[in-house]
């Protein structure tokens, strides 16, 4: 019995049964076609396992009309039916489509809210998604087959509805499946419990050996040493330690602004992961694109360029501010990857590994199996940071397009600085030009290739079916460096206001608080005229699509300029508290984590969501609460051990290489304490911001 033979009953079917077991012998495979049969003939008897598995399968689909497109039925119940004579459950999630023969045409007609959607933003009610549970000796290709004969058989529900059924692979499951998982393969596990076995001597050597640090006088310490860069406790201490760096080359400010920023991403992330899966008000979704107040938070992926600005704003101050003495190109971007890929590959490792056997649920195999097997194909492109231009529609951690991005950003803006330096007198200008050619390029590729002027989070993105627009201007490095680099910009214009001791113009500053919060609302808010059906020229759209990033960047940039000048009011003493401080340094290991929580937690639903405001925010919370966790054991595992070796090993090779010549010591002291500086201040607001390791502690 499934939901499709419950449509036969509705139709008027007589001799439900007996046509079900007709169509049944047609079955090709003979295990199947036996077991389906015995299934149909205790289930006239009223047996409890051919009930139980009946009755788990989703009965008549309800709420239709209203955009309810999961109907589950029961998962586990499913999972647990056995006759004790080899039939067990299989789980299915059949999709179906259907269309009217013969419409009932004009006002009032329901077949006008059930047809197939004319705007991108609408939901799909032609489409439904239906459980049915079936004997685990058909798969999918059986499951599909039955329900198709069983279609077959109802003449009188075929002469007014054309219904097409399709049984993906990955949307059936059995409790054995469940059980076997996908397995880890052995050098998964040894490389678990090598880091293990490494982090819990470097504690236990930091925490019984004599005590190894040594003040350099400013408050930070030294000769941390190999062995103690996986020590547990010393990295815990990172978290709440005060900045050791240069007062001058501190940004505060930075701290508050990148935990309220990726606030706003996980819970933007949140809502767009519950409109993506089983819901009951599908109509929530498309008011979403109608409403003012709600478009504000359906073009918020702008907040993403906060943390661009951020990056582009500190790679540019650290780099201006330490005059001639600046690390080589190579040796930053070493430096840079480093500090990235750790993290991000502890990431990719789990979700290949280790995250299809963490739980289960009806949509597991198609978006957790789905991930796994990106992850198993595609982690090279995460490793060499080109997933942002390779293997686009198949990405492993979704998110993690933007740690490509910014690194991408990196290099090109060390090489910009270069010449910034160089030719101090045509700094302003050569940045200014950098972000004018983003402007262009992004309008002009939307222009010629027709592109939306924003990402429009329409059903198709949300479910990763991803277009143009996402793939050649929301994921691409030229089209998000404009916010990177009026991040330059204004550090450019900084560092000269501190440089010549100069003072922001009280009309400026009450004009730049006034200004600049009402344009970041208004680019947001812009975003709704593209939701609306109406016909927009495509200057216009060009225009909005190349300026919108890089005016919400001046935004950002100009509150930490006014901050970073003593301007910023109420607002700096906000975003300056040092509680900030710990959550700050946790934001890219919660960036990098937030997103899988989100999935596991969605494909794990046993029954549909209640959409609204409000119930995303409550979901949000435990979002960021269990984000807080991983990322924690994140920062502590394999984030902060990393760096901390990786200064190590520098300090190292650049100490032996100054022992021949005491000239040449005080220079490349000099030049790495530099080095240090720069990177490890930059670093504090790497995507969108990275803890950085007290480097400090290497300058005496």
């Amino acid at each position: 019995m499934t939901p499709l033979l419950l449509l036969l009953l509705f139709a008027g079917t007589r001799g439900l049964l007996q046509r079900a077991v007709r169509a049944s012998r047609e079955l090709a495979d003979p295990r199947c076609r036996a077991d389906v049969l015995e299934y149909l003939a205790e289930l006239q008897d009223f047996r409890l396992w051919a009930v139980r598995m009946f009755d788990s399968s989703a009965k008549f689909p309800d709420s239709i009309t209203s955009g309810a497109i999961y109907h589950l039925g029961n998962f586990d119940a499913c999972l647990d039916v056995d006759n004790g004579n080899g039939i067990r459950g299989r789980y299915c999630l059949a999709r179906v489509q259907f269309q009217p023969k013969n419409p009932v045409v004009g006002a009032g007609s329901a077949w006008d809210k059930l047809k197939a959607p004319s705007s991108r933003l609408q939901v799909r009610r032609d489409v439904f998604r239906a459980a049915v549970c079936v004997p685990a000796a058909c798969g999918a290709p059986g499951t599909a087959s039955w329900l198709r004969a069983l279609l077959a058989a109802a003449p009188e529900l075929n002469r007014h509805v054309e219904v097409q059924v399709a049984v993906p692979e990955a949307a059936c499951c059995s409790q054995e499946e469940v059980d076997t998982g996908v397995p880890a393969p052995a050098a998964a596990w040894i490389a678990v419990i090598v880091l293990l076995s490494i982090i819990a001597l470097s504690t236990a050597y930091d925490n019984m050996s004599p005590k190894l640090d040594v003040h350099n006088g400013q408050g930070g310490r030294t000769g941390v040493g190999w062995r103690t860069s996986f020590s547990l406790t010393r990295h815990w201490g990172t978290l709440s330690e005060p900045p050791t760096r240069d007062a001058h080359l501190h940004l505060a400010c930075l701290d508050g602004l990148r935990v309220a920023a990726l606030l706003v991403v996980v819970v933007g992330h949140r809502g767009a992961e519950t409109m993506t899966g089983p819901v009951l008000n599908g109509d929530a979704i498309e008011q979403h694109f109608e409403n003012f107040g709600q478009a504000l938070i359906m073009n918020g992926h702008l907040v993403v360029d906060t943390f661009f600005t951020i990056s582009g704003y500190l790679l540019c101050w650290a780099c201006l501010n330490a005059g001639r003495r600046d690390a080589g190109l190579l040796l930053a971007c070493a430096n840079r990857y480093v500090r990235l890929i750790p993290a991000l590959m502890t990431v990719v490792a789990f979700e290949a590994f280790f995250l299809f056997n963490l739980y289960s649920g009806p949509l597991w195999k198609e978006s957790i199996g789905s991930e796994v097997e990106n992850c198993r194909s595609n982690w090279w492109t995460n490793a060499l940071l080109v997933n942002n231009y390779v293997h686009q529609q198949s990405p492993c951690v979704d998110t993690a397009w933007y740690v490509a991005c910014d690194f991408q950003l990196f290099i090109v803006s060390c090489a910009l600085l270069k010449f910034v330096k160089r030719m101090k007198e045509y700094g302003f200008m050569l940045l200014l030009g950098a972000v004018v050619c983003s402007v262009a390029v992004t309008a002009t590729l939307t222009y010629v290739r027709d592109l939306d002027p924003t990402m429009i989070p329409d059903q198709s993105i949300l479910e990763h079916n991803y277009n143009d627009t996402y793939l050649t201007t929301y994921i691409t490095a030229y089209c998000r460096s404009g916010p990177y680099f009026v991040g330059m910009l204004f550090a450019y214009w900084l560092f000269v206001m501190k440089t010549k001791k100069l003072e922001i113009h009280k009309v400026v500053v009450r004009l730049g608080w006034i200004i600049c919060p009402l344009v970041a609302v208004l680019v947001i808010a812009a975003g709704i005229l593209f939701y609306l059906p109406i016909n927009i020229n495509k200057l216009l759209i060009a225009t909005y699509a190349g300026l919108h990033r890089p005016l919400f960047g001046m935004c950002i940039a100009f509150i930490i300029t006014a901050c970073a000048m003593g301007n910023g009011g109420v607002v700096a003493k906000v975003l300056e508290w040092k509680a900030f401080r710990p959550f700050s340094r946790l934001t890219y290991c919660v960036y990098l984590v937030h997103y899988t929580v989100q999935m596991v937690r969605t494909a794990s639903l046993r029954t549909p969501k209640f959409v609204s405001d409000f119930d995303v925010i409550c979901d949000a919370i435990p979002d960021i609460v269990l984000s807080l966790c991983f990322a924690l054991l994140l920062f502590l595992a394999a984030e902060q051990p990393a760096i901390s070796l990786w200064n190590e090993i520098i300090s190292a090779k650049t100490s032996d290489s100054e022992q021949s010549d005491e000239s040449v010591h005080r220079s490349r002291k000099a030049k790495r304490e530099n080095y240090f500086v720069i990177i490890s201040e930059y670093f504090s607001a790497v995507l969108p911001g990275t803890s950085n390791y007290s480097e400090k502690e290497k300058l005496k």
